[in-house]
């Protein structure tokens, strides 16, 4: 199925649990607490979820985050309101006043089937990962309750990138193959990335070496490998102030979890001597949860958790001899045995010989385009 027609049996799938949800509003508003009373909204959801050929939103996120029933019959009733405009008129007669058009845990314990007071922990799915905002956060039980507007977006199947890590956090595309040496190392970084997530327990990958450009597509090689998305963060988006960093570590986390999103740090331009910043670096990395590369050249971060460290060198000289001859084509023919002084004069990482190779082209056919034109 295309994207298109998923995003169109997501959102139909997402509708149909927002009128099970209505209907169970619907019979409480009644007193109708018969247990044999016709569900026909909960059956036209079963009969589309065994439609959907991949899992709907709402279903990788119930079992990402393991939300119980009830949880995710709130989270439910938050978006109703959100989405169906006859589902805040209800809410609000229910409550008493138009102006209770919001829900809150007090309806949710009273409305839905399977209700528990732990849902309202600090500590449990919906308040932990800030899947809904409190207005009110004195009187918990009523306080009138919002669906968190990037976890709304993705539940109607939009998936784009939390506006609140943008500028911070960056997409990394990289469509390069990797040299030989660099596809040995990225080999033994799946490996042990498939070992360790079969022990449930992901160490923090640290790619050391002077060579930041080539790492960078190691790791997007790593990331593609896995079926996940690259994303860059450096030091220096990273707060100081503890509770803004730990924000950006549990907004990213949640990003992650849901979206099956890599993050590499690049380590490289950490100022050792500024105390404060070293710490909260650390501290980020520690609160990092799912699959963290970290790109370090010679301080490397000490951290209280697992590391997994593999070096990644530049390119051999052989392969950089073989760079040089694929990126400049005939040229490199013409040279005269040069390349190999090029090569054993100067140790370059992947990208700089793509780099330095397309220049000598550019001026190559100038050269040419001005010689013809005499």
């Amino acid at each position: 199925m295309n994207t298109t027609a998923w995003r169109d049996a997501n959102q139909h799938y997402l509708m149909a649990a927002i009128r099970a949800v209505r209907e169970m509003l619907e019979r409480y508003q009644s007193g109708d607490k018969e247990e044999h009373t016709a569900n026909t909204a909960q059956d036209a959801l079963d009969a589309l979820g065994g439609e959907m050929p991949t899992p709907a939103a709402l279903d990788i996120l119930t079992t990402v985050f393991r939300l119980s029933l009830f949880e995710r019959n709130v989270l439910l009733l938050c978006a109703g309101v959100e989405l169906d405009s006859n589902f805040s008129a209800l809410v609000a007669n229910i409550q008493g006043s138009p102006v209770y058009c919001l829900p809150s845990f007090g309806l949710a314990l009273a409305a839905l089937p399977g209700a528990h007071w732990s849902a309202l922990s600090p500590d449990a799915p919906l308040r932990y990962w800030r899947l809904l905002e409190l207005t009110n956060d004195q009187l918990i039980s009523q306080s009138p309750l919002k669906i968190d507007e990037q976890i709304l977006h993705y539940l109607a199947g939009v998936h784009q990138l939390d506006g609140r890590l943008t500028g911070t956090i960056t997409p990394v595309v990289s469509n390069t193959s990797l040299v030989p040496s660099h596809l040995a190392v990225a080999d033994k970084i799946l490996q042990c990335c498939r070992e360790e997530y079969e022990e449930g327990m992901m160490p923090v990958i640290q790619l050391t070496g002077d060579n930041k450009p080539d790492k960078e597509e190691i790791s997007a090689y790593v990331a593609t490998r896995l079926g996940m998305y690259l994303y860059n963060v450096t030091v220096h988006a990273i707060p100081v102030q503890l509770k803004e960093m730990l924000d950006l570590a549990r907004i990213w986390n949640r990003e992650a979890a849901l979206k099956s999103c890599v993050l590499q740090l690049d380590y490289t331009d950490l100022d050792l001597s500024d105390k404060s910043k070293v710490q909260a670096v650390n501290t980020f990395i520690e609160n990092i949860q799912g699959l963290l590369i970290v790109s370090c050249a010679q301080a490397t971060p000490r951290v209280r958790r697992r590391v997994a460290i593999f070096d990644a060198g530049k390119p051999t000289t052989q392969e950089q001899y073989f760079l040089w001859q694929h990126h400049l084509g005939e040229i490199a023919a013409g040279m005269n045995g040069h390349l190999h002084s090029i090569v054993s004069q100067f140790n370059l990482d992947v990208k700089t010989i793509r780099t330095a190779s397309a220049q000598v082209l550019q001026q190559v056919n100038s050269t040419a385009a001005d010689v013809t034109a005499v």
